[in-house]
């Protein structure tokens, strides 16, 4: 499996400078593993970045990093702040489906993850720059509910 053509990070402006000059970092959120969270749905990434911009006090952004820029070696299981938290998309429709203690039991490859739920990780550092930021349209919600 390819990676998509471009990947997804929601995030907010309050370290913009410093995103723009030392590129997204991988950090902890839930799990162990330090990553970057990416997505291929670019509406979950919009709706986490509104997440995360209200929760810092701070404007949603949106980079749209193009798959060129990654090194597949680098790619890991999204940690479930994607996949299942606030701003899943489809993978939380999947885990529905599928029942959730199945869906944690399964045996996933980022490949799958990425695939199924639309969600991967990645453990270095992204460089990034203002010509990636997307336009972020006005909150309306989640739009998976």
């Amino acid at each position: 499996m390819t990676l998509p053509s471009i990947l997804y990070h929601g995030t907010s402006t309050k370290y913009l400078r410093r995103k723009l000059s030392e590129g997204l970092l991988p950090s902890h959120m839930t799990g162990a593993v330090l990553m970057t969270c990416l997505t291929d749905e670019r509406e979950a990434a919009e709706y986490h970045a509104h997440c995360m911009a209200e929760f810092e006090s701070a404007r949603p952004i949106v980079f749209a990093i193009p798959s060129e820029r990654l090194d597949v070696a680098a790619c890991t299981l999204e940690d479930k702040f994607v996949e299942l938290g606030p701003s899943a998309g489809r993978g939380l429709f999947a885990a529905e489906l599928l029942g959730f203690p199945r869906w944690r039991e399964a045996p996933w490859t980022w490949r799958a993850m990425l695939s199924i739920a639309g969600a991967v990780g990645y453990t270095r550092t992204i460089a990034v720059s203002r010509r990636d930021i997307l336009a972020v349209t006005a909150s309306a919600g989640d739009p998976y509910q």
